[in-house]
């Protein structure tokens, strides 16, 4: 039986080697963007109105 050679497809030694930022940025390619869009949209209209309720209480 002959023995075939495989290039690797995926090696964790690639990702080891990055530095946080590069792996944060490899994360956030491979992620769909219009879910992660959507919810950081909601994060901040939630904090757009927590702030408002808060200038509301405090200019009373």
């Amino acid at each position: 039986m002959a023995i075939i050679p495989q290039k690797i497809l995926f090696g964790w030694s690639d990702i080891e080697e990055l530095g946080d930022l590069e792996r944060l940025v490899s994360v956030l390619e491979s992620m769909p963007h219009e879910k992660l869009v959507s919810a950081l949209e909601k994060i901040v209209l939630e904090t757009e109105m927590i702030i408002l309720f808060v200038q509301c209480y405090l200019s009373n």
